[in-house]
Formats: C-alpha cells, sequence, structure tokens
C-alpha cells in the first residue's frame, strides 16, 4: 500500500466547503471520485484541514493510500485531465507509511480577506 500526499489549490465558489459530504458538492468528493478512477479502485482521503462553503485554498495538503502503480508525476497530469478548472492538482509525492496530512502538518497557514 502506498501513501501519497497531494497539494491541491481551488477555487471554492462552487462547493460546500472541502469536506465531503452526501447530496452537495464538496471538494473532497470530486478529488476522490478523480483519484478513485486514476488508481482504478475507491480512495478515500484525508485533508489537513477543512475549509467552509466559497473558501479557497492555495495549497491543501491531502493524503491517500491506494494500491495502485501511477508515478506520482503521472498523477498531476491524469488529476488535470479530470479535474474541474477550479480544481487543481500542484504536486503528488509517495510518502512512509504513516504519514497523515492532518497529524503530521508540522504548520498551517491561513489568510483571511474580505
Amino acid at each position: 500500500m502506498r501513501t501519497i500526499k497531494l497539494v491541491v489549490a481551488y477555487d471554492g465558489n462552487s462547493y460546500h466547503g472541502f469536506q465531503k459530504q452526501k447530496n452537495v458538492v464538496a471538494v473532497q468528493n470530486v478529488i476522490e471520485e478523480a483519484l478513485s478512477k486514476i488508481c482504478g479502485e475507491a480512495v478515500a482521503t484525508a485533508g489537513s484541514g477543512r475549509t467552509d462553503a466559497g473558501v479557497h485554498a492555495w495549497a491543501q495538503t491531502i493524503t491517500f493510500e491506494t494500491n495502485g502503480r501511477i508515478p506520482c508525476a503521472n498523477m498531476i497530469r491524469a488529476l488535470s485531465s479530470l479535474l474541474p478548472a477550479d480544481i487543481v492538482a500542484i504536486s503528488a509525492e509517495e510518502m512512509e507509511a504513516g504519514f497523515h496530512a492532518r497529524f503530521s502538518a508540522k504548520w498551517k497557514r491561513y489568510q483571511y480577506r474580505i
């Protein structure tokens, strides 16, 4: 089982926040659907944090585990072809087992603009 760290950016205007939800579209739902197609199996992601509806992210860290063999460099290209224009995969990196986007984070930065 591989542990992958994925960094994404998104414009949250069209979403009901980051965290997946039933009956509404959230960023996590869209990313998991694309990753599941790429990896050929159901993928569950964990985010380093959550955003509310309409909130954007410049560098949201996400982790997931997969048995899929697609190289990380190819994963970015594949995600770009499946994700909508308002969600962008910035980087993908294979991590050691046990790495978790939220629990392994050393710091987080939030910037609020009104």
